[in-house]
C-alpha cells in the first residue's frame, strides 16, 4: 500500500477522544443526615459551580445570527476553541438575500492546528473534507463548495465574504487534514 492511501486512510477516522471540550462535573458532596434543624442544602465546590455556570454559557453560544451592518452585509463571528479541533459554536444563521461576511478567529497556540471555515451544500462535508486532504486543506472547486476561506494559521484571522445562498440548510467545516470530522456545523439561511 502506498504511503498516500495509508496516511488518507489514517486522517479520515474520527477523533473523538481529541475533543473534550466540556470539563467533567465534580461530584456533589453528600448531604449529612438532619438532626434537630433541618438541614441546609448542600453547597457545591467553586470549581463545579464555575464548570455548570461555563456549560450553561456555551450551550446559550452554541448559535449565532447575523448582524446587519450599516453596508447590508450580514457579519457573523465564530472562533477555534484553543488547541481543539472545535468551533465555539455549532449553528450560523443568516437572512437569504444580500451578502454575508463571516470572520474567523483562530484562538490555537500549536502549529498543527491551522483552520478554515468552508460553506458546503448540506451532507458534503465529509466528501468535501476528505477531498481536501491532499491539498492540504484547501478545498477542492466543486458545486458542493460555496464559499471558502483562507487557511488560518495560529493566532491569525480570515474573513470570508460572500454572496448568501438561497434559503435552506447548508454545513459548515474546517477542510484542514483530519479535521472535518469534528469541525463542523449547521449554516442556516432564513
Amino acid at each position: 500500500m502506498k504511503r498516500t492511501a495509508i496516511a488518507l486512510m489514517i486522517l479520515s477516522l474520527p477523533l473523538l477522544a481529541c475533543n473534550k471540550s466540556t470539563p467533567e462535573p465534580a461530584p456533589a458532596p453528600k448531604a449529612e443526615p438532619a438532626k434537630e434543624k433541618p438541614a441546609e442544602a448542600p453547597k457545591a465546590a467553586p470549581a463545579a459551580e464555575e464548570a455548570k455556570a461555563e456549560g450553561e454559557a456555551a450551550k446559550a453560544e452554541d448559535k449565532q445570527a447575523a448582524a446587519p451592518a450599516a453596508d447590508g452585509v450580514q457579519e457573523l463571528a465564530i472562533e477555534s476553541v484553543g488547541n481543539e479541533m472545535a468551533y465555539n459554536l455549532k449553528e450560523l444563521k443568516v437572512k437569504a438575500g444580500g451578502k454575508v461576511k463571516i470572520t474567523l478567529v483562530n484562538k490555537a497556540t500549536s502549529e498543527a492546528m491551522k483552520h478554515n471555515i468552508v460553506i458546503v451544500k448540506k451532507g458534503t462535508s465529509m466528501k468535501v473534507g476528505q477531498a481536501a486532504i491532499s491539498t492540504m486543506g484547501v478545498p477542492p472547486k466543486t458545486a458542493d463548495v460555496l464559499a471558502a476561506s483562507d487557511i488560518a494559521g495560529p493566532g491569525k484571522t480570515v474573513t470570508l465574504e460572500f454572496a448568501t445562498p438561497p434559503a435552506g440548510e447548508y454545513e459548515f467545516v474546517c477542510t484542514f487534514p483530519g479535521h472535518f470530522a469534528m469541525m463542523k456545523g449547521a449554516f442556516i439561511v432564513e
